[in-house]
């Protein structure tokens, strides 16, 4: 018979510690388009590319979505990292843009990391972002 003497886990669901700045889902639209240097135009001419629209066809809600997804895309999203609520337990209806210094997994690295760095990084990104909400540091648990 096997004995595991290590830490065993069934569970979908990890821990998470981010520091960042919260955005609400009614302004994802506004964000991405500050993030990335884009037009109403652009992000519709990307989703037509992409045969993004959904049953919503081009609403503001579908946007939304598409603007969503491309926070998620690494390809666009190499200088941050960002969380949405829902899926964690950040609430819903809110999305935090920062830099996630735990996620999960069984065994975690020794690490030293400057907070003043880190705090510097998050500003020039919530200035880019015109957003003006407190910087702080969120954990909590996600469903993997």
């Amino acid at each position: 018979m096997k004995i595991r003497t290590g830490f065993v886990s069934n569970s979908s669901s990890s821990s998470f510690v981010i520091v960042g700045f919260k955005v609400n889902d009614d302004d994802v639209i506004e964000t991405v388009k500050a993030l990335f240097g884009l037009s109403n135009e652009d992000i519709l001419k990307q989703m037509k590319e992409n045969d993004y629209y959904s049953k919503h066809m081009g609403t503001k809600k579908d946007i939304n979505e598409f603007c969503m997804e491309l926070l998620y895309e690494k390809e666009n999203n190499k200088e941050f990292d960002f969380m949405r609520g829902g899926d964690s337990d950040i609430p819903d209806g809110e999305i935090i843009i920062g830099k996630i210094l735990a996620d999960g997994g069984e065994y975690m690295e020794s690490t030293v990391t400057n907070a003043s760095t880190i705090v510097e990084d998050i500003k020039k990104i919530q200035e880019k972002s015109n957003n003006n909400e407190n910087i702080n540091i969120y954990t909590g648990t996600r469903a993997c």
